[in-house]
């Protein structure tokens, strides 16, 4: 039998307001009903499942439009087009996070080595208020319209990114497919040290050597991020990455191709940048398993610099 339960039974039981459950009803998102006419709301228990699981999308800090824009979805890959953004801002937000914490950590390693730490921290502020500063105004702007490409679908979210340095386990394969074999050996330790767990693993990758003419064998070196306390093996090596400017632009890992030449022709065609040499990279934006696919989604990082 279908219990139903009363509005004020089910606030209490999900620890909600009364008027939270009357506003998620309001824009379609659950469902009530009223027995014999009675003025109180009663909620079966297809829309206490509902209600369970929208709460866990507000605890993932997702938005209520975003909320709806996947229940109002029938289409799996909008879905997935939601899920990944969010993580993607999420990823964001945490690097950010962890920068910040740098520069407290790098505040208090200053004041503990300070004879005079009273008169030192207005000085030490303003030296490190300099320096983030700089780092801040050059984290996310605007690079160039991409209006007037063919097929401009396939590149998106055109942005410009400086890369903070970051520790990488990284392997090289060699053959005519490189890409799969490199993440095939990559994927086999991440999970046997278990990063795949961890929030803020990253996986990037770039030809090494790149392809040439009239060879079929070329290099593919594959990144994924880790902590200081992880070491390599004979397989997998450790370095750090220096970072720097990138313009980042993402896409899908069939339309690789044609993107990372549109993003070569917007960056030439700019009065703002030019590439430089460092190196280029693409991450793999990966939220399942399942996601190693054609259509998994990949952000192009270019490496440039301002004229």
């Amino acid at each position: 039998m279908n219990t139903l339960v009363k509005i004020g039974e089910l606030s209490k039981q999900l620890n909600v307001s009364t008027r939270t459950l009357r506003y998620y009803e309001e824009i379609g998102l659950i469902q009530s009903s009223r027995i014999d006419e009675s003025k109180y709301r009663h909620y079966d228990s297809y829309a206490i499942s509902r209600m369970n699981q929208i709460l866990l999308l507000r605890r993932l800090s997702f938005t209520v439009k975003e909320i709806q824009e996947i229940y109002s979805s029938q289409d799996s890959e909008r879905i997935l087009t939601i899920l990944t953004r969010k993580l993607i801002g999420m990823k964001s937000e945490l690097v950010e996070m962890g920068n910040l914490a740098q520069t407290i950590e790098k505040l208090i390693k200053v004041l503990c080595l300070s004879a005079n730490k009273s008169d030192n921290i207005i000085t030490t502020l303003e030296n490190l208020y300099s320096c983030e500063r700089e780092l801040l105004e050059n984290e996310t702007v605007e690079l160039v319209s991409s209006e007037g490409f063919e097929n401009k679908r396939i590149l998106g979210d055109l942005r410009i990114i400086r890369l903070h340095p970051m520790r990488v386990a990284y392997y090289i394969a060699k053959s005519e497919q490189p890409e799969n074999d490199a993440w095939t050996v990559m994927m086999k330790w991440v999970k046997k040290n278990s990063l795949e767990d961890l929030f803020t693993t990253r996986y990037l990758g770039f030809d090494n050597p790149s392809p040439s003419q009239g060879n079929s064998i070329y290099g593919y070196e594959v990144w994924t991020t880790v902590t200081d306390d992880i070491q390599g093996n004979d397989d997998i090596g450790i370095k750090v990455f220096k970072g720097g400017l990138y313009a980042v632009a993402n896409t899908k890992l069939y339309d690789i191709v044609q993107a990372w030449q549109q993003l070569y022709k917007l960056i030439r065609n700019s009065d703002e940048y030019e590439i430089t040499d460092n190196q280029f990279l693409e991450e793999h934006i990966v939220v399942s398993e399942d996601s190693w696919s054609g259509n998994m989604q990949v952000d192009l990082y270019c490496p440039i610099r301002k004229l």
